[in-house]
């Protein structure tokens, strides 16, 4: 419910890390009750200032009014009190500890004075807000033990915990399924009712149609423009982010399915999945489809060797073969695009080089003893291919935006030159542009004969990439749709019929 009153003011904002400006002169103002977007292409500004928003950076100039008064916001602390709460791009929970300990971490829970933990009313409340947010897990579980879409959905809960006044909300559907996402809709919704201002950051086209009231857009650390939904259309929109026309998001590939290369039958692992059958071909992108749960991943890791599978069997080329570790699924030339890039697919203390020979140290030693030349030179030739933003080679990963992150795991498959590719949410956090590359490249690699297995959250991206879709609900196999039968409905069906 829009009030028309400013709940938040920012002012010519500035921030460098030289030699990088990023943020130059940026103003940005949120409504009580409204949901403002905040769009950019990776490394645009948005996760800057929203950083010395919620006090974890400090801004060079600039100034903020919240609530009608100039403030500073010291350190993150100071922010939480001021009553701002965020949920971050990057999942940072705590593994080793509960997801009731998560969701309340620094708030008291403790009775007789202090002296022990009331243990019964923190999962009682714990319970509730898992139930608010529609996650049917028990608060007692490990984070560990939770799925990226889980914890995402935790984190959201977390945020809401907080009876905040601003919630910034950092691609906070990237790892959840539509449905997660009709549910965090019905949240906002109902936050909006409560007079919270909502500074909503995604680059999914469709979301923000759906729920931005204003728009903002920043480039290159400067503001674009800000415009009403109904002012400016999806394509000219996407424009404004990427600077240049685009053309149409998905290429388009002529199919051509060659023999059979994989074969999974009656595949299953205890409670996760069962009796899973399919058929992979050469030069096929096919799609695994489903909800939050359903076995997707888990059912790639167990090809990949990370799982270990409780029934059936897996062929390639005609061969039985048992993948007892990741390795032995790579010496069978097959490769895993992670869904966590951070957690499971990079080293991001390591830098950009070693992380792209990560998984081929053969072909950059000899006699156990490392050619770094050759590092270089493969590492170099590979980051230009892919059009890599960095400072060189020698940069550490973690430095590097979410999208170019991406952009050093395919690297590190490509040196590696598999046959078969799986790809799980390789668009995960992304913006436009590098999404637009992404989809070029897997369609260049299935056209080039690879096999692909392409696993996304997002039904549009499932619809325009893949050739095939096998879709999974609860661990079971539902159905298969052709390339005729691909709509939204027909999967959303399959998931959840």
């Amino acid at each position: 419910m829009v009030d028309g009153t400013y709940i938040l003011e920012m002012y010519n904002i500035c921030k460098s890390y030289p030699p990088v400006q990023a943020l130059d002169n940026i103003s940005f103002r949120l409504k009580a009750g409204s949901v403002h977007v905040l769009l950019g292409e990776n490394g645009a500004g948005k996760s800057t200032l929203m950083k010395i928003l919620s006090g974890e950076e400090q801004p060079d100039a600039g100034q903020i009014v919240y609530m009608g008064q100039t403030v500073k916001f010291p350190n993150p602390k100071a922010s939480q009190k001021a009553r701002i709460s965020i949920i971050h791009q990057e999942l940072t929970p705590i593994y080793d500890m509960k997801i009731a300990e998560n969701l309340f971490l620094g708030r008291s829970f403790s009775k007789f004075g202090g002296l022990v933990m009331d243990y019964r009313r923190l999962y009682r409340k714990a319970d509730e807000l898992l139930n608010e947010v529609g996650l049917d897990v028990s608060p007692k579980r490990l984070m560990r033990d939770l799925t990226v879409a889980q914890i995402q959905m935790v984190e959201i809960a977390k945020a809401i915990s907080r009876n905040a006044k601003i919630i910034i909300m950092d691609e906070p559907t990237s790892a959840i399924s539509d449905v997660e996402v009709e549910t965090l809709f019905k949240i906002i919704k109902k936050l909006k009712h409560q007079g919270t201002g909502i500074i909503y950051i995604s680059h999914k086209m469709n979301e923000i149609y759906g729920i931005a009231d204003e728009i903002s857009v920043l480039r290159d650390g400067a503001s674009v423009g800000n415009y009403l939904p109904n002012e400016i259309n999806r394509q000219q929109l996407i424009e404004k982010l990427v600077d240049r026309p685009v053309s149409e998001m998905f290429p388009e590939r002529k199919i051509k399915k060659g023999e059979r290369v994989l074969s999974v039958k009656n595949f299953s692992c205890k409670k996760v999945f069962q009796n899973i059958s399919f058929e992979l071909y050469k030069g096929e992108i096919l799609g695994l489809g489903g909800l939050m749960g359903s076995g997707r991943t888990q059912i790639v890791e167990t090809i990949f060797g990370i799982m270990k599978p409780t029934g059936g069997t897996i062929k390639l080329n005609g061969e039985v073969v048992e993948h007892k570790n990741p390795r032995q699924a790579i010496k069978n030339n097959i490769g895993l695009i992670t869904d966590d890039r951070k957690l499971k697919g990079l080293v991001l203390q390591m830098d950009i080089a070693q992380n792209i020979v990560m998984a081929s140290y053969e072909k950059v030693s000899s006699r156990f003893v490392m050619d770094y030349k050759k590092v270089a030179r493969i590492s170099s030739e590979y980051a230009r291919s892919l059009n890599l933003n960095m400072h060189g080679t020698k940069q550490l990963a973690g430095k590097l935006s979410g999208g170019n992150q991406q952009k050093v795991v395919l690297a590190k498959w490509m040196v590696l030159d598999p046959d078969i590719l799986i790809f799980d949410e390789p668009t995960r956090g992304i913006d436009i542009g590098s999404k637009e590359e992404i989809y070029r490249l897997i369609s260049q690699l299935a056209q080039s004969g690879k096999s692909i297995i392409f696993i996304s959250s997002e039904m549009q991206e499932m619809v325009g990439m893949c050739d095939r879709i096998l879709v999974l609900n609860k661990g079971l196999l539902r159905g298969e749709l052709k390339k005729n039968e691909m709509t939204q409905a027909n999967i959303m069906k399959l998931a959840s019929g």
